[in-house]
Parts: C-alpha cells; structure tokens; sequence
C-alpha cells in the first residue's frame, strides 16, 4: 500500500508549479477533529454510526479546519498566492491548468499524510469565461469550490478513516486510466472484470511520457455549499463550475459487496 500510495501521489501531481509534490512513508491518517465532533451512535442507515446531525457536525467541522488552514488562500489572485499555496503543501496540479466540468481545477496534495486540514486535494473554480487551456498559463483568480479525499481502492473496504461519518454510498471510484498532456483530459482504461467496480486495477495503464497513467482510486469530493455545512458529490452543487467534458466511465459509484 505504501508503494501504491507513493507512485499514486507522484502521478496524479504531474505539473508542479514551484516543487516536486512531496510524499514520505506512512499511510492516510484518522481524521481526529471529524472523529471527536461524531460521537457516533448505533444503527445508522449508512452504516456509519453516526445520526444524520452528528454527520453534518463532521462534515461542518471538516469545512472549518480547512478553511481556517487555507486562510485567505480560498482565493488564489495571482502567482504568489500559488506559490504560497505550494508552500503549505499543494504543488501539484492533476490536469495541468485545466477545468474540469463540473470539478474544476484540482490541485494535489499529500497523498500519503491526509489528516483534517490537508485532504489530498482542493478544487477551484476558475473566473468566468477564462480560457481552459492545459498549458496556456493560469488564469486568476480562482476561487476554493471544495476538497477530496482520493485513495487506493478496494471494493470490499471503502475508507472510514477520514470521513467517518460518511457511508460507503457517498464514495465513488476515480477509474484507472491516462491522463493526457495535450488536453488536460483522461482517458478512462478499465481492468477486465465481470461486475464493474469488482476488480481492483491497482495495475498502471502504459502510456508514454509527458502522458501519465494510475490504477484505480476511491474518492470522494466534499463541496462548499454557502453555508456552514459542505455536501458530498461527484460534480458540485448549483452552478456547474465550467470545464472539461471527462469521459464515462471516468467517475462511478461501484455496487455493494
């Protein structure tokens, strides 16, 4: 799993804009801050433990450790504020300066140390009617849409660690495939499997450089909503952030074991 998580946090931070995205031993670490505002009870629905005011506690408590780590960084205004958001961890950017649809643009974190306040990855929107080139230069200001929580995937054990009071429904998996340097898109590359979302695909799909390629992950996505208490999605809520078209099955709810 270490091996995994390393090459996985290598790959999915292609573009470093001031370093290399730095990722040492160890794996992802229980969210102590959502663990103590759950106080989970018995017999949840989800599976979870936890009644559904205890869950939005947790998500609440998520929202606030991140923005009060992120600070005025929620909005990135120009090239220091990327430098600065670098400094505190996240360098990497998984589609280069592309918008996703939906998702926006993403910008990796830590894969191997996700704790409360560093999620493995942040979303931001872009300005309105930015051009939506992967190499083109950035174009300021972006603006924090949300966070995540990528991860190797298994499909009997969804992760519990991190988000304790979010069920296994609310995770999905990011599918093993390329991503590609001319575009900033992906290519989903699927592992051969009876039941999709069965198999593991913890192989790398081949592809050549400056392409790059990972296995199968879960994810979640965690967005800001305007209040005080952010929501779980594949894509955000309200207005769609502008971007990119990816692929099915790029992004998927897996059935249950």
């Amino acid at each position: 799993m270490r091996q995994l998580l390393l090459r996985m946090a290598r790959v999915l931070a292609p573009v470093a804009l001031v370093a290399a995205l730095a990722a040492s031993a160890g794996c992802a670490s229980i969210n102590p801050v959502a663990k103590a505002a759950q106080q989970p009870s018995h017999g949840s629905a989800d599976g979870t433990g936890c009644t559904p005011s205890q869950r939005r506690a947790a998500l609440a408590e998520d929202q606030r450790v991140i923005l009060a780590k992120l600070g005025d960084l929620v909005t990135l205004r120009n090239q220091a504020d990327a430098k600065r958001l670098a400094k505190i961890g996240y360098a990497g950017y998984a589609h280069w300066q592309t918008s996703l649809a939906g998702i926006g643009v993403t910008v990796m974190g830590d894969l191997m140390h996700q704790t409360a306040d560093r999620p493995g990855m942040l979303m931001y929107r872009p300005r309105p009617g930015a051009p939506n080139g992967p190499h083109d230069g950035f174009d300021f200001p972006y603006r924090l849409a949300g966070w995540g929580y990528p991860g190797p995937y298994d499909w009997h054990q969804h992760p519990t660690t991190l988000l304790p009071c979010v069920g296994r429904a609310e995770w999905f998996i990011h599918e093993r495939g390329i991503h590609l340097y001319d575009t900033g898109g992906f290519l989903p590359t699927p592992p051969k499997e009876a039941v999709r979302g069965t198999a593991a695909g913890a192989d790398f799909p081949k592809t050549k450089s400056p392409d790059q390629s990972h296995p199968r992950s879960w994810d979640i996505h965690v967005w800001l909503t305007g209040s005080g208490v952010p929501t779980t999605g594949i894509h955000n809520p309200g207005t769609p952030i502008p971007g990119l078209d990816l692929p099915a099955p790029s992004f998927f709810h897996p059935s249950e074991p």
